[in-house]
This record gives structure tokens, sequence and C-alpha cells, in this order.
């Protein structure tokens, strides 16, 4: 727990967006929430006004109808009226006319939306402080957990009749509706900090990723700048035993058999070191992008014989058949490509044909594919099977198997080949059957001359 503690103090040390994000998931709901909650208690209480607005105006209209007659209407009009508005307001849950009695004696019930209460003596408090006010008395009451408006106020008849209304209005749709507005916005608040906690979690991992590639990023330079150091180191070592090697080989016939037989040795491993050597320096160059290409009209067929020619020897130790076929006319085969790059993919293709074939031939043909150059570099060798050719062009990939264990490789030859191939804008492919044999091929697109 310490170490996973002091990890993420590294972690938001090192990115400080981290602690703005985890911020942010508190502010964000919060402020959300502060402002969801101040929008509805502003609704609440405009539809409270508006409630109590419409029990003050229902009154009015109660007032206007008393004064208009004198206070002489006849109560069982009144009493209809009322009964017509309570049943087409859902909000009003009692209205009463209530006479105001003399001395002693208590207040009068007139009229009222409950006909049983006509006659009784009404004894709330609120009746007598509205004789006093002019404009009555308003306010909120909770009864049985529900929430209304009630409104009491003084109506002048005449000079020796005076009567209160009273109006209470049901608050519960306002409390209704505002309740489902506060559970929406804590679902919403929830829903949000949900996702913003999600996000930031993921924008921690990515983080991590994002620290862990830098580091393998620096490791991977590191291991660069140390190969291609070491390689170049190891070159002025390989100069010196070639040197001496040469100068053993012109005194070669003053040896024995067994002299011979160690310098043939030595010369091979030189050989080989200095192409492990090589291969490793094209490798650095070309992932620090420091392969420079001297782009140039060239003829495809000229620089393949060449290749052909230089390859013969090695062929004739095997006893292959190597053959060039051109299909294309003369200044037909242009390309524009390095050709010394050219050469060298050629030689690898050809070579590691050379290398995986026992017997039979191997065939390099020149065609055209569309308005492009192709080269096909095909064998007899060993071939590949599906799963073997997915990783043909990896760095350091090498098929492993009984008839693939004595021929000596680096694994990359083919990786080399294919980036200088796409270096110079053009394709490479391969097709083979499992011991039938293996057929490459190189597409460039053709020069045309302007």
């Amino acid at each position: 727990m310490k170490n996973i503690l002091k990890e993420l103090l590294e972690l938001i040390k090192n990115n400080k967006s981290i602690l703005y994000s985890a911020i942010l998931i508190f502010a964000i709901p919060a402020s959300l929430f502060a402002s969801s909650y101040y929008s509805l208690g502003q609704f609440e209480k405009n539809f409270n006004h508006l409630i109590q607005t419409k029990g003050i105006l229902l009154e009015n209209v109660f007032v206007t109808g008393l004064r208009k007659e004198g206070g002489e209407n006849d109560l069982s009009e009144i009493q209809e009226k009322i009964y017509q508005v309570t049943s087409e307001n859902q909000d009003i849950q009692e209205l009463k006319i209530i006479e105001i009695g003399t001395n002693n004696e208590g207040n009068k019930i007139l009229a009222s939306s409950n006909q049983a209460e006509i006659g009784e003596v009404s004894i709330d408090p609120k009746e007598f402080l509205a004789v006093g006010f002019v404009e009555g008395v308003a306010g909120i009451i909770v009864e049985n957990g529900e929430r209304f408006w009630e409104i009491v106020k003084k109506v002048e008849i005449n000079n020796d009749k005076n009567l209160i209304i009273k109006v209470k209005l049901s608050l519960r749709e306002v409390d209704k509706a505002f309740d489902r507005s506060i559970y929406r916005t804590y679902v919403l608040i929830f829903l949000v900090s949900l996702i913003l906690i999600l996000l930031v979690t993921n924008y921690v991992r990515l983080s991590r990723y994002v620290l862990m590639y830098n580091k393998i990023k620096e490791v991977d330079e590191m291991k660069d700048d140390f190969v291609s150091m070491a390689s170049h180191e190891l070159k002025t070592p390989l100069t010196a035993i070639n040197g001496y090697l040469d100068l053993l080989n012109s005194a070669k016939e003053k040896l024995n058999k067994d002299e011979k037989h160690y310098l043939d040795n030595i010369q091979i491993s030189s050989t080989r070191l200095k192409a492990l050597v090589e291969d490793i320096l094209e490798v650095s160059r070309i992932e620090q992008g420091r392969i420079v290409l001297e782009y140039s009209a060239v003829s495809t067929a000229e620089v393949c014989s060449k290749v052909v020619d230089s390859l013969l020897s090695k062929v004739d130790e095997k006893k292959l058949k190597l053959s060039l076929k051109n299909e294309l006319a003369q200044d037909e085969d242009l390309i524009k490509v390095d050709p010394n790059r050219l050469e060298q993919i050629l030689i690898n293709l050809v070579g590691n044909s050379i290398k995986y074939t026992e017997k039979g031939t191997i065939d390099v043909t020149i065609s055209r594919e569309r308005e492009r150059v192709r080269i096909a570099v095909e064998d007899t060798g060993i071939g590949l099977s599906s799963r073997e050719r997915e990783n043909l062009f990896g760095k350091f990939t090498r098929i492993k198997n009984e008839q693939t264990s004595q021929i000596e490789g680096t694994g990359l030859g083919l990786w080399i080949t294919k980036q200088l191939v796409e270096q110079m804008n053009g394709e490479i492919s391969v097709e083979s059957i499992k011991g039938k044999g293996s057929r490459f091929f190189v597409i460039f697109e053709e020069f045309k001359k302007e």
C-alpha cells in the first residue's frame, strides 16, 4: 500500500494535470448541484408566488361579487359558486365565506367547500388577525406532511356587515415537481461524476502508459546509441584482423594442412562478424533516419544482371541454377531509385534464396505490373508456412526448424530490405508454399522521361 501511494504521488508530481482532473471530479458535480438547486429553489419560489397570486385573485373575485350586490347575495348562490370554483381547480383545498361575529360570539361559517361545516363557528386565530390587517394574512401551513398556501382576508360589505374570505391552496403538485427535479438532479450529478471518474481513471492509466512509453523510448534510444557505438568500435579491430588475414593468405602456400584449415575458419568467422556488424549499423542508420538515398534513373536489368553475376560462385558451390529473365524492352525497365540500395536489396533476396535452397533453381524475372516494374525472385527452396510468413519481415526474425538449424544468419536482412524498399516508395511481398519454394516480389514505379 505504501509503495502504491508513493507511486501515485510521483505520478501526480510528474503529471500535475491529473491533480486538476481530480479537482474537477468534485468541482463540476458540486457546481452543477449548486446551480440546479438554486434554479429549483427559484422555480419553487416562483411557483409558490403563482399559487399565492391565484389565491388572492380568487378572493378578489369573490369580494367583487359580494360587494356588487351589497352583501345581499343568496347564500345558496354563493355556495354554488364555491362548488363550481373548487371542482374546476384541484389546487383549491378549502374556500370559506365567514361572517365576523360581534362581542364574544365566534365567527360563523356562511358558505364553504365543505358543506358539513356550514353554520358552524370558526375559531381560527388567523381570522382574528385578518380583521386587524387591511391586506389580510397569508402564509404556508403544513398539515399531515402536505404544504398549503392559506390566505385569510377581511371584506367590508357595508358599514354594519363584514365578512372573511378564507382560501387554502395545495402545494402538492409544486412539491412533487420539485422532488422529481431534485431526483433527476441527483441522478444527473451521479452520472456526470461517474463519467468524470472514468475519464480521469482512463487519463491516469494513459498517463502511466505515456510515462512507460517515454521510459522505453529513452532506453531504446540508449540501446541504439550503444549498438551504434559498439558496432563502430568493432569495425576497427575487424579491419586489423582482416589486414592480418590478408597477410597470412598471401603466404598460405607455406602453411601446412591444419594451419590452412584454421586460417579458413578464421576467415569465415571474420566475414560473418563483419556482416553482422554491417547489418547492425544499417539497422541503426535506418532507425535514426540517417539513410541517404541518391536517386537516379536506373536500368533494372543492368542491376539484376550485376547481382546475378556476383552470386554465381555461391550458386555453383551448391550446384544450383540461377537465371535472369527480362520481359521488358530496353528503356522500359527504368525506375527512379538509389542504384546501390537496389543492388543491396536484390543481393539480400537472391542471397536468401541461395541460402534456403538445397537443390533446384533460382529465377529472377523482370516484368510489368500496370505502370510499375516488378522484380520477382523465385526459388525451389524449403518454403514457408502461412504462420511463418506473418513475421517474415520482422527484426531479428528467423525461421527455426530442422532444415534451418545449420543455416546461419542475423535475421536482419529481410527487415533491412523491406525498410529500404519502402523508403524508395516501393512495395515488397512474398508468396510461399511449405516444401515447394518461395517467390519474393519487389515493385517500383516506372521512370517516365519528360
